[in-house]
This record gives C-alpha cells, structure tokens and sequence, in this order.
C-alpha cells in the first residue's frame, strides 16, 4: 500500500510521498490526477482551540474551504 500526504508545512519525518501545498493555491487536480487512490482521508483544520475561539469566521472559512477544494478535484477526476 503507497501512502501520500499534502499539507500547508514542510513534513519533518515522512515514510511517505509528501506533498506541500498552500491554502491560497493548492493543486488538487493535478495531485488527484497524478495518481489512483483508494481513499482519501481529510484530517486538516485547525487544531489550536483557542484561535478558533478568537477566530470563529476565520478558521471556519480556512476549513470550509479546503474541504470543498478537495472535493471538487476528487469531483472532477
């Protein structure tokens, strides 16, 4: 089984393909394309409680929008 993973920081220790990318431009098409994958696992978010807090719009808007980005490349291929 291969593994791949993208985030917005560099990846300190993988075993596995990493790719970075940026919340303003992700390349999900071309990520989604360049392969076959089985499954697709969203874990992003923010996971700092108390900025969420401080941010309610703002973090919501940073997740909604990578989640409906990843769905629509997975849409498209």
């Amino acid at each position: 089984m291969k593994v791949h993973g993208c985030d917005l920081y560099e990846a300190s220790l993988i075993n596995y393909q990493y790719i970075k990318v940026s919340r303003l431009s992700p390349e999900w098409e071309e990520i989604f394309s360049s392969g076959s994958f089985d499954i697709c696992i969203n874990a992003s978010g923010s996971g700092n409680v108390s900025y969420s807090m401080m941010h309610p719009v703002g973090d919501f808007e940073s997740n909604t929008f990578d989640v409906i980005r990843v769905l629509d490349a997975i849409r498209k291929i």
